[in-house]
């Protein structure tokens, strides 16, 4: 489908954009992309060759508009006109810039797409090069946690207590929080940002797990800046933060935090719950101090009380 997009004949294209239109379609409904899919689908109009338009918007009834507005044609007394600049001039090398840009890009993507084979396939290192120095500017993408998908799911729970011995899980709107958690229907193209970035932050701590486990280092998994934002804004109570997140289990602000990693996987037929829930790791705490909340046990999360916490240990990376 790709060369039948790029090189085909007309119709070709047509049934390109169609299949691929479908595609999403269908993806969008067997779950939540965003507005992604609706973008895929509308950068496929490119495909429809111009002389084609008129043949497709016949199939369809038509439906006027209409419009009325002030029309004006300013008049420029210019000597020498710009498509006549870019006829003598500039048409005959548009095709080999095209042909350049295009070869480059070719190149510039190879390293993301080499990079799903995890090291067995090797570039030569001036592409790698090549891609670093155009990096900082988007040009081409890795596939990031999309270069594969697995049929279970890390998912980041929050728990917290006012004791310290009895647990609460907060609940959220959209993602799994507990085994009873069902998957929610959403309008295409809506996006529960939250609940997305939760997961994201979910996988690559499964990343970081796997990291640390395999040179035997248990001390850290180290969280991204907003999400130690998002735990004290929650500690707090914030209004803004809450209205996102499902009911809140406690009337007053907790005394403890914590945040732990569980792999979810789906029930099988016949019970009751969805989901089934298994702790891989707890990896971090927060506590509230005489002097009010603390930041989290250093950015690492390391084994250490806390001032004001004393009575309270945690071991960042217990395995279950």
């Amino acid at each position: 489908f790709p060369f039948v997009g790029l090189f085909g004949w007309g119709w070709g294209k047509v049934v390109v954009w169609v299949s691929y239109t479908t595609l999403m379609i269908g993806i969008n409904m067997a779950g939540n992309y965003g507005h992604l899919g609706l973008v895929t689908s509308v950068a496929c109009f490119s495909l429809i060759p111009p002389s084609l338009l008129p043949a497709l918007f016949s199939l369809f009834p038509p439906f006027p508009i209409p419009l009325s507005f002030p029309l004006s044609v300013p008049s420029l007394p210019l000597p020498l006109s710009l498509s006549s600049i870019f006829d003598d001039y500039l048409h005959p090398y548009v095709g080999v810039a095209l042909g350049v840009c295009c070869l480059l890009q070719f190149f510039l993507t190879l390293p993301p797409l080499f990079s799903l084979w995890k090291g067995h396939l090797v570039l030569p290192r001036v592409l790698i090069d090549f891609y670093k120095f155009c990096e900082p500017y988007q040009i081409a993408n890795p596939y990031g946690v999309f270069g594969s998908l697995q049929d279970y799911r890390w998912e980041v729970i929050l728990e917290a207590s006012l004791d310290g011995k009895e647990w609460k899980n907060y609940p959220f709107l959209y993602k799994p929080s507990s085994p009873s958690s069902s998957p929610p229907f959403l309008f295409p193209g809506f996006w529960p940002r939250l609940d997305w970035m939760l997961w994201l932050v979910g996988v690559r701590g499964k990343s970081q797990y796997d990291a640390v486990m395999k040179i035997g280092n248990s001390q850290w998994i180290r969280p991204p800046a907003w999400y130690q934002s998002f735990l004290n804004k929650l500690m707090l109570g914030e209004a803004s933060v809450m209205s996102l997140m499902g009911k809140n289990p406690f009337d007053s602000p907790p005394v403890y935090l914590r945040t732990s990693l569980r792999e979810y996987n789906f029930a099988p037929l016949g019970g009751r719950d969805w989901w089934t829930e298994k702790e891989i790791v707890i990896a971090g705490a927060f506590c509230r101090g005489p002097k009010g909340w603390k930041a989290p046990i250093t950015p690492g999360f390391p084994k250490q009380s806390h001032e004001g916490c004393k009575h309270y240990q945690l071991s960042t990376m217990t395995k279950m």
